[in-house]
């Protein structure tokens, strides 16, 4: 996403599609405290796959020392040196020009903002974990073990100590876009002994192998791995094979939902956590409302020697 961080601070401005930089703070986005910064001073956009600065300030906008027209659109470059009013001291680099994606905007202003991804998102939280990941619907959910809550844009979160604001794009192509980017080939391979107590699973991730072993949490992974291949085997179509009812499931187990929920909620950590050392994001636990299943390339179901 669109990012300004300050040469002195470090601190980071994660941009909104729309986002504007001021000092009162019921019309700015990002607060700016200092005399030099009007009231509404910047507006950033983006549009049509790139940023603009448009200056809207009695104080003027600087880029690269030379102050730009106001309310005209001005084309951001990467590492351009934004100066908000006559003040030295309020100064940011453009850090990063990629679409706009949904973050975490802090309530603390000399705390950073907390990029999200499309997938896993693991945060530690007053010692608890949770996890905060989106659905095909593009609904966005805050997990616990056992506990799922919808959240949705403006929701305050809880991080590391600080309250955060969960943002979404409103640009619908951008979020898509997002989705895009983040794609990749992922085959699956099971091996189920022959009393089904012990679940091996290995992912193939663009060729990188992650041996995940030997997990309880594995069985109820198998489970949706069969519905998808018997699916698959009835030439139910690519968009449809695979969903298991949540409902179903809790009958086929015996579990109740909250058992069902921390058994794949180990499942998504572990393959994140294994992941996260390749430099891969990837999350192979799809779901839609009322209904779970596992979204990959290719699955292998084998049965192993032991008993």
């Amino acid at each position: 996403m669109g990012t300004f961080t300050n040469s002195v601070t470090e601190q980071t401005i994660q941009l909104r599609d729309h986002h504007i930089i001021g000092r009162h703070p019921e019309t700015a986005h990002t607060l700016i405290r200092e005399t030099a910064v009007s009231r509404s001073h910047c507006l950033i956009e983006w549009q049509q796959g790139s940023w603009f600065l448009q200056d809207i300030s009695a104080n003027g906008t600087y880029i690269n020392g030379k102050r730009v027209a106001k309310n005209i659109k001005h084309d951001l470059k990467i590492n351009d040196v934004v100066q908000f009013g006559d003040s030295e001291s309020v100064k940011w680099q453009v850090s990063s020009l990629d679409l706009p994606c949904p973050f975490l905007k802090s309530t603390n202003e000399s705390v950073s903002d907390f990029a999200l991804n499309h997938h896993v998102n693991m945060l530690n939280c007053d010692d608890q974990e949770q996890m905060i990941s989106q659905t095909l619907s593009g609904q966005w959910l805050l997990e616990q073990e056992g506990n799922v809550k919808a959240i949705h844009n403006g929701d305050l979160v809880r991080y590391q100590g600080n309250q955060y604001i969960l943002i979404a794009p409103s640009d619908i192509d951008a979020t898509q876009e997002c989705e895009q980017t983040a794609e990749h080939t992922v085959d699956v391979n099971f091996t189920v002994s022959q009393n089904e107590e012990h679940v091996g699973v290995l992912v193939n991730i663009d060729g990188q192998l992650i041996d995940l072993e030997d997990r309880t949490h594995h069985y109820l992974v198998l489970l949706l791995a069969r519905k998808y291949v018997e699916d698959k085997q009835n030439n139910v179509p690519d968009s449809e094979a695979g969903w298991l009812d949540k409902s179903l499931l809790m009958r086929q187990t015996r579990m109740e939902e909250t058992h069902i929920n921390t058994q794949f909620y180990r499942f998504r950590k572990q393959l994140h956590t294994a992941a996260k050392k390749l430099n891969l994001d990837v999350d192979i636990i799809a779901r839609r409302r009322g209904e779970i299943r596992l979204q990959c390339n290719t699955i292998n179901i084998a049965q192993s020697k032991v008993a």
